[in-house]
């Protein structure tokens, strides 16, 4: 059986005072790093993980968007495994909301209804398609998708948005912003065990 699943490429530039000392690329990667008990044992991924029948019902959006319920998982994902939320606002105090999203999905959509919040579907791009091999035993059809955050001016203001990006102890136990070469290192051992795709 072959899983849907959504995963979210995340770069964030790097803050426009540090541009001129800084060497290399101007962004940088957001990687999650997995527990012992997921499929990724210890590796380093981008957020992300399978779809759930919740992710398909928001009557927010437009029924024939397209990638949709793929793109609403992602985000959904990346808010429970970093506490990163894409949409229109970002509420400080939402903390609280990453443990019921992550025991029940339909609960993101509770909780953008109550705090009159619309998920940033419309930043998410379409990046790549990739499935497991028919060798492994578990196996996804996972979206890939990417998107870049705004860039601030100075490093305060960047780390005072960041703050409260964190894992979540269970199905992550670190995250790390990783320059795009150190990302190819990190993705080996995940790539290596085996997939298939297409960009």
């Amino acid at each position: 059986m072959i899983r849907s699943a959504a995963s979210l490429i995340i770069a964030s530039p790097i803050p426009t005072e540090l541009l001129k000392n800084n060497k290399g690329s101007n962004y940088r990667i957001l990687m999650v790093k997995r527990n012992a008990n997921s499929s990724f044992i210890n590796a380093h991924v981008y957020p992300g993980g399978i779809i759930d029948k919740a992710d398909s019902e928001w009557p927010h959006f437009k029924s024939e968007q397209s990638l949709l319920m793929q793109k609403i998982c992602a985000i959904r994902e990346t808010f429970e495994e970093s506490g990163l939320l894409l949409a229109d606002k970002c509420p400080r105090d939402i903390h609280h909301w990453r443990s019921r999203v992550h025991q029940d999905a339909s609960q993101f959509q509770v909780m953008c209804d109550e705090l009159d919040l619309t998920p940033s579907v419309e930043k998410l791009l379409p990046f790549a398609n990739w499935i497991t091999p028919v060798k492994e035993k578990k196996r996804y059809n996972t979206n890939f998708f990417l998107t870049i955050l705004d860039q601030f001016k100075t490093e305060k203001e960047h780390e005072d948005y960041f703050n409260h990006v964190m894992a979540d102890g269970t199905e992550t136990l670190s995250f790390d912003w990783f320059k795009p070469e150190e990302v190819v290192f990190a993705l080996f051992d995940v790539t290596h065990s085996g997939f298939q795709g297409t960009a």
